[in-house]
């Protein structure tokens, strides 16, 4: 998915990690939630946990879509590599020219799978969030500790993303733009292909702007 997404995966569980230990630490200090969350505890942590990868999958689908979708109007190498592939020399041609092909199908598979993904993830989280009102009384949600804890997740997973891709993207696209300016069969590998990143800087932006307005609402409630 690109040189500059492989440090998303560590840093996305990274913060993951940090966030469920603060929220562990915090749970145990303060008081614990009513009797009547309590048992449902398992229940509830079952949809929340399905909610959290709900999300998810429709952020992964929505990148690759976009993906392919950004190669419509910046072309394909905007969001693809090519591949290296030599001319036919002619006689007394020397040395062999050549070309870097790209792989149109790529970006069908992008936008085909990235919108099963997406749609997927919609129907589960569409049915969890149906479950969520059962298991969890609206009056007593602002107190749960499982909600403010999936809140906070999502929030700090799509902010560290969002926070990580939006510089790593503009900086590829002006070095893409303003230094390797040409494709050639030498430097195409070095080129920056910012679809990758920009979709996900574009994804995860409006998602860390709707958890963080969710965790203020739920806060707000419960007096926090």
């Amino acid at each position: 998915m690109g040189k500059y997404v492989g440090g998303l995966i560590p840093l996305g569980v990274l913060l993951t990690a940090v966030t469920f230990i603060v929220s562990v630490v915090v749970y145990f200090r303060r008081e614990k939630e009513p009797d009547e969350l309590h048992q449902r505890f398992l229940a509830r942590f079952y949809v929340y946990v399905m909610l959290f990868f709900s999300v998810l999958l429709v952020f992964i689908g929505s990148v690759f879509l976009l993906r392919g979708v950004l190669s419509y109007p910046f072309g394909l190498s905007f969001s693809y590599t090519g591949s290296v592939e030599l001319k036919e020399r002619a006689p007394g041609e020397t040395p062999a020219s050549v070309e870097v092909r790209y792989d149109s199908r790529k970006r069908l598979i992008d936008m085909v799978g990235g919108l099963m993904l997406g749609v997927v993830g919609v129907v589960f989280y569409t049915i969890h969030r149906s479950l969520e009102k059962r298991v969890e009384p609206p009056q007593l949600s602002p107190h749960s500790f499982l909600k403010q804890s999936y809140l906070m997740s999502n929030t700090v997973l799509y902010g560290g993303m969002a926070i990580y891709a939006i510089p790593v993207s503009i900086y590829s696209i002006l070095e893409r733009y303003l230094i390797h300016t040409e494709i050639s069969g030498e430097n195409h590998l070095a080129r920056p292909v910012p679809g990758t990143i920009l979709s996900v800087a574009i994804v995860a932006l409006p998602l860390w702007i709707l958890f963080i307005r969710k965790l203020q609402t739920v806060w707000r409630s419960s007096g926090g």
